[in-house]
């Protein structure tokens, strides 16, 4: 494991432990989802890789579309990304 992956792998464990229990009792497992990360305000990005290393570490497979990389301006109202994939 790289040091990024291990660092994400003790985070999730460390926040996430053996599950979200809403999540695991409300939602089917099979349920699939879509989200975006929308800029609030004027910013210079910071953080995209890592949310990209984060999501498929997650989910190797989750479809994950980039608008915009780190050290880009971004204007409030842009879309950085977008992800879709399974919920759980």
């Amino acid at each position: 494991m790289t040091g990024i992956t291990e660092f994400i792998r003790q985070a999730l464990d460390e926040d996430i432990g053996n599950g979200d229990h809403t999540t695991l009792s409300t939602i089917p497992v099979d349920a699939q989802g879509k989200a975006y990360l929308l800029v609030k305000q004027d910013c210079i990005l910071a953080g995209v890789d890592v949310a990209k290393q984060v999501f498929t570490y997650l989910q190797e497979d989750i479809r994950f579309k980039q608008y915009k990389a780190d050290g880009e301006v971004a204007a409030q109202g842009m879309v950085v990304f977008e992800i879709e994939g399974c919920v759980h």
